[in-house]
């Protein structure tokens, strides 16, 4: 061999959503730089960034969903200090202030040089790997985003030999199909019929806001992913295998396999249909790994021909209730008034809304895996417990750290549980650190 790369030898750690929105670079906790120590060791480590980074330079936009998640742009000097060197940019928070907003994000992240992909200023570009170069090898990048949280005007357009592409996010759109009992689908036609629309010509599927519904024997929701935008990623990931050593794909979804929507905490570790059909055709494809976010908690872990499958790393920084500007529509959104402060929205968020973060240890519990590739086959997945401070202070909480004994327990025993659809066995190395049986 001439080159390392020869040896198809790698080392990748993956986080989940990386919220960050305050300086963490002057703590000294042992567990803390010990987790940062994990992070820098790898080869390649890889991320979600799910915050735009500029100086409200521009208005809000008009998409509110829970926060507009807006850091400075130093924070990226902070998430380049903790080993990122490649991060997914596409998810639901990607418009909160607009087209310009996601133009100012990307800008700063290029002078900084943090390699970031599933946003640009075309849907090619959108669409397209980034590449991080590594000692061992090139590694492609690419990411995409479900729909929670991103409305037509946030997705990212082709252009033509006469026009120029539309800015915007790298988008997977799925249908979802809801099958109800016989008597129930015909009192959903008699509503439908009822209201004035045109009656159903179709006697066994109608189409009601949207939502499709079929008559069946049972209630049941399936999701499938929609063939245009699988098959336009498709090719890309078989374009980037023809031009590095390994593949990673990220994708933000939300999305839970129980009601195919995201509104519903105590089924949001459940995977839907449409993200499995994906992960497995972006393998077929050539993706060597492919690590989900979105739900803001862990869901399973596949082993998918070889190949690793993280269906949601949950959150791995969450600064979500240290926001220093906050729009007005989301003031009037959690019922305050002008005289409110940040403070004051952040309480209510964090505590009493629909979201209630505060409220859900699972959000503030993940772990970092540290995959290693040997001779470009997989031969090793370690996981290491890790705890973002549930129960403490909102000054404190949402920075991860190494977790101790009893949360590392908690984390293995739920991760073993939501692994078991697919058949993934993990065994204990020692306190604190597990890895998945191959």
């Amino acid at each position: 061999m001439i080159y390392d790369a020869e040896s198809r030898n790698m080392t990748f750690s993956l986080a989940g959503d990386v919220i960050l929105n305050r300086a963490i670079s002057h703590y000294k906790e042992p567990a803390f730089l010990k987790l940062i120590e994990l992070l820098r060791s790898t080869d390649a480590t890889l991320g979600n960034l799910e915050s735009l980074y500029h100086n409200w330079e521009m208005p809000y936009g008009s998409n509110y969903v829970g926060a507009y998640q807006v850091g400075a742009p130093e924070m990226l000097e902070e998430i380049k200090w903790m080993g990122f060197s490649g991060m997914s940019a596409a998810m639901n928070h990607a418009f909160d202030c607009g087209e310009a907003g996601l133009m100012a994000t990307l800008e700063n992240c290029r002078a900084r040089g943090l390699k970031t992909c599933g946003v640009g200023r075309s849907l090619g570009e959108a669409r397209a790997p980034v590449y991080v170069e590594t000692p061992k090898g090139r590694v492609a990048l690419m990411s995409a985003s479900t729909l929670f949280g991103l409305p037509p005007v946030a997705h990212a357009g082709p252009g033509r030999h006469d026009m120029p592409g539309k800015p915007g996010v790298a988008i997977l759109r799925h249908k979802t199909l809801h099958t109800v009992p016989e008597a129930e689908f015909q009192s959903l036609a008699n509503v439908h019929e009822g209201l004035g629309m045109r009656s159903p010509i179709d006697t066994e599927e109608l189409v009601i806001a949207e939502q499709r519904y079929r008559k069946g024997r049972e209630y049941k929701i399936e999701t499938s992913c929609e063939q245009e935008d699988l098959q336009d990623i498709l090719r890309y990931i078989r374009g980037a295998r023809k031009t590095s050593d390994f593949v990673a794909f990220s994708l933000h979804c939300h999305e839970n396999g129980t009601t195919g929507r995201y509104f519903n905490a105590v089924h949001r570790a459940s995977c839907p249909d449409f993200l499995i059909e994906f992960c497995h055709d972006a393998i077929d494809a050539g993706c060597d790994l492919i690590f989900v976010h979105g739900p803001h908690v862990l869901r399973g872990i596949e082993i998918y021909k070889g190949k690793p499958i993280f269906y949601s790393l949950g959150n791995f920084v969450f600064n979500v209730e240290s926001l220093e500007r906050i729009p007005e529509p989301a003031y009037r959104r959690m019922g305050f008034d002008h005289t409110a402060t940040a403070g004051d929205w952040t309480q209510r968020f964090a505590d009493d809304s629909i979201w209630a973060w505060s409220k859900e240890p699972a959000c503030y519990q993940t772990v970092l895996p540290i995959c290693d590739f040997r001779g470009g086959e997989l031969a090793e997945v370690v996981l290491y417990p890790v705890d973002l401070g549930y129960g403490t202070p909102t000054s404190q909480r949402g920075r991860p750290v190494l977790a101790g004994s009893d949360v590392s327990d908690e984390i293995f025993e739920f991760i073993k549980d939501v692994s078991q659809p697919f058949g993934t066995r993990f065994e204990k190395i020692e306190d604190c650190k597990f890895r998945i049986v191959l």
